[in-house]
C-alpha cells in the first residue's frame, strides 16, 4: 500500500495526537494519585487547597530555569564541536565505518571518506574485506587529506 505525502503527514500528525493524549492521561492518573512526572510526591501549598502538578524539587529547577533566563537571556548558540578522534587518536572527521552492500548485494563493511571540494560534496570507499580494516581505514584517510588539500 503506497501512501501520498499527504496521507503520511496526516498519519504523522494523529499518530502523535494520540500519543499526547495518552501521555495526557497518564499525569492526570499519576496527579491522582499524587505523583509528579519525575516520580516525586506532589505537595500542597501550606493554608491552600490547591494541588501542585509538580514536585518542590521539580518546581524549583524550573524556578531557577526562569531566573536564568531572566538574567542572562537565551542561551548562546552552541560552538562548532572539535573534530571527532577515533581510537587511533587521529582527527577522522569525515571517515566513518559502515556495514552496506555492494555491487551484487552482498553485505560487507566499508569505509568511507568524504569531503566538500568546489562546493560539491565527494565520497569514496573501501572495501575492509579486501584492503583489510586498517589499509581501508588509511586508504579512506589519505583520500579525504588529498581533497581537503585540493580545495
Amino acid at each position: 500500500m503506497r501512501l501520498t505525502t499527504e496521507e503520511r503527514i496526516e498519519r504523522e500528525k494523529r499518530r502523535r495526537e494520540e500519543a499526547n493524549a495518552r501521555m495526557r492521561e497518564k499525569v492526570a492518573a499519576a496527579r491522582k494519585l499524587g505523583i509528579c512526572r519525575c516520580g516525586g510526591k506532589l505537595d500542597t501549598k501550606p493554608g491552600s487547597t490547591r494541588i501542585y502538578s509538580t514536585c518542590p524539587e521539580c518546581r524549583e529547577k524550573a524556578k531557577a530555569s526562569a531566573n536564568r533566563y531572566y538574567r542572562e537571556g537565551p542561551l548562546p548558540p552552541r560552538a562548532i564541536p572539535p573534530a571527532k578522534l577515533d581510537g587511533r587518536l587521529r582527527d577522522s572527521t569525515g571517515v566513518r565505518r559502515r556495514l552496506e552492500r555492494d555491487g551484487l548485494g552482498r553485505v560487507a563493511w566499508w569505509w568511507f571518506a568524504s569531503a566538500a571540494v568546489n562546493g560539491r560534496q565527494r565520497i569514496r570507499r573501501w572495501a575492509v574485506d579486501k584492503y583489510g580494516d586498517r589499509g581501508a581505514w588509511r586508504l579512506a584517510m589519505a583520500q579525504r587529506r588529498e581533497w581537503i588539500k585540493s580545495k
